[in-house]
């Protein structure tokens, strides 16, 4: 019993022991255990820190990229970014490309132009993306590097203008019209204000090149014009060296007695624009006669000469001469716009004067012989009193190349198609419009003539017409679409889309703005701003 007893004690003893040794056991553990967790919470911990430094760090090396790629160019940038301007405009001198998919940079540093099927097509870079002059192509914009252009030769050609002597070098042609410049705190300003005002939003829109386009010869000058005369015009003697009035008398055998060569010379210089150079001229020449020969030709087969040499042959609309055929109907109206704009006129029998149409460009309607009479005489009134004149002068002339000179939005002038100064875009490029005969077609009679998914007979006339032109110039490589069967309209978001009218600014007081529509008041008409701050705000300046 006493044995049983003493072996009884040494269990619990033994007992107690192990209880104790996994006790110390099972504390031992929690405390590694504890020590690990504490040693992954510094690393963790670590690990956050280095982080935090690194995304600090990055930062501060953003922000200082940022400022060193928008700080002012050096003089080498410059030199750099004007070489790759320079590769750029000799891309835009026509609108045809070779390498597929090349990018250069657009009209602004926000614009890229890529080659597609062939064209140069011109879209905006992503959101928060600019064109980058090293990669030529868009990236971030605190990544890219490229300067704002300013206008490239607006300033220079600018005088007529540039009213009331503002130098040019005080314009801020690129920039935004600030309120200082533009608003003036409610008070009527003066005139030189005004002017200085239209001078800025003009060079802003690229408006003063279309102005050099249209620049005008005194008509007293226009007067001493004759053949082989010393002192001519330069784009007169331009266009002396390359049509001769022998070959003007080839080339328009049967025309009408008053489109006269001399005529012609005139005409060429009231717009020193109009052949300004000798390529251009050529192509301008077989342009503009295909389609003389087309809308005045007489289109007679039973006459010696091909329909090609027709042209000219009508002077005035046919059946028109003596009644009015209804080109004055609008006139009755005396509350439109047009009418009070360009009103139209009596004869010496008090009968409203005809305004059907004359001359090459068979120019008709009181709005339209109202516009050409302000280039021609520089007021409206002139043309309205004596329509007669567009047939029995030299405007008979004028007036084709006016028409050639002056853009329609959003139809671009056949001389920006021809010089290359208009650049399809991806806008033009789904209407299929591309730089060629067929696209000046478009511009002339687009809306009967094109995208009628099959050339219609006048079209086909015109093509004809230009192929023997085109030979006798040696342009015929010019352009590839004759035709414009698979042409659509000129689009609204085109290249051609301009804003050239004048209207009141409903935000700011004694300011008119741009817009797309036409009113009484052109951008490309010297005074007409002046005119449509004054008649918008009742004020005389």
């Amino acid at each position: 019993m006493n044995f049983e007893l003493r072996n009884l004690g040494t269990k619990v003893r033994d007992s107690n022991v192990s209880r104790k040794i996994v006790a110390t056991f099972r504390k031992q553990r929690e405390e590694r255990e504890n020590e690990e967790l504490r040693t992954i919470n510094k690393r963790v911990y670590g690990y956050m820190c280095i982080v935090v430094l690194l995304l600090c760090f990055g930062f501060i090396i953003g922000w200082f990229s940022s400022l060193t790629h928008h700080s002012p160019p050096s003089k080498e940038n410059k030199i750099q970014d004007a070489k790759a301007n320079m590769e750029e405009e000799s891309m835009a001198v026509g609108s045809a490309c070779q390498n597929e998919g090349e990018q250069y940079r657009g009209h602004t540093c926000q614009m890229v132009k890529t080659c597609t099927n062939g064209i140069l097509v011109e879209e905006k870079c992503p959101k928060f993306h600019i064109f980058d002059i090293k990669t030529s192509s868009c990236q971030w914009v605190h990544q890219a590097q490229c300067e704002e252009e300013t206008a490239k030769s607006d300033v220079v050609h600018i005088d007529d203008a540039l009213p009331g002597g503002l130098d040019p070098s005080d314009v801020d042609e690129g920039g935004d019209d600030t309120e200082d410049e533009v608003n003036y705190g409610g008070i009527k300003p003066n005139l030189q204000q005004v002017q200085d005002t239209e001078v800025r939003i003009l060079m802003k829109h690229g408006i003063t090149r279309i102005r050099k386009d249209l620049r005008t010869l005194p008509n007293d000058d226009v007067e001493l014009i004759r053949p082989k005369r010393q002192t001519n015009p330069e784009n007169v003697k331009i266009l002396e060296s390359i049509l001769k009035e022998n070959h003007w008398n080839l080339l328009f055998p049967v025309r009408n007695s008053k489109y006269t060569y001399r005529g012609f010379l005139q005409a060429a210089g009231k717009f020193p624009a109009f052949c300004a150079s000798v390529d251009v001229c050529r192509l301008s020449l077989a342009v503009m006669f295909s389609h003389f020969a087309q809308e005045t030709g007489a289109h007679d087969s039973s006459l010696n000469y091909p329909q090609w040499k027709q042209g000219l042959y009508y002077l005035e609309e046919a059946g028109c001469d003596n009644r009015d055929c209804g080109y004055s109907s609008n006139c009755r109206q005396a509350d439109s716009w047009l009418v009070k704009s360009w009103p139209c006129q009596n004869d010496a029998n008090g009968r409203l004067n005809s305004y059907h149409g004359r001359g090459a460009k068979q120019i008709s309607y009181n709005y339209n012989y109202g516009q050409f009479s302000t280039f021609m005489y520089g007021d409206p009134i002139t043309l309205l009193k004596n329509p007669e004149l567009v047939s029995n002068t030299w405007l008979s002339l004028a007036s084709a190349i006016w028409f050639f000179l002056m853009p329609q939005p959003p139809k671009p002038s056949m001389l920006e198609v021809l010089d290359g100064t208009w650049v399809p875009n991806s806008f033009d490029a789904k209407n299929g419009l591309s730089a060629g005969f067929g696209v000046t077609t478009n511009i002339i009679n687009g809306g009967v003539e094109c995208g009628k998914d099959r050339e219609l007979a006048q079209s086909k006339n015109r093509q004809e017409y230009f192929r023997h032109f085109a030979t006798e110039f040696g342009v015929a490589n010019w352009g590839r679409e004759t035709g414009c069967s698979r042409m659509g309209e000129f689009p609204a978001k085109g290249s051609g889309s301009q804003l050239l009218f004048w209207e009141q600014d409903w935000v700011r007081r004694y300011r008119c703005k741009l817009v797309a529509y036409q009113t009484p008041f052109s951008a490309l008409v010297p005074g007409d701003y002046q005119r449509c701050v004054e008649d918008k705000f009742n004020i005389e300046l």
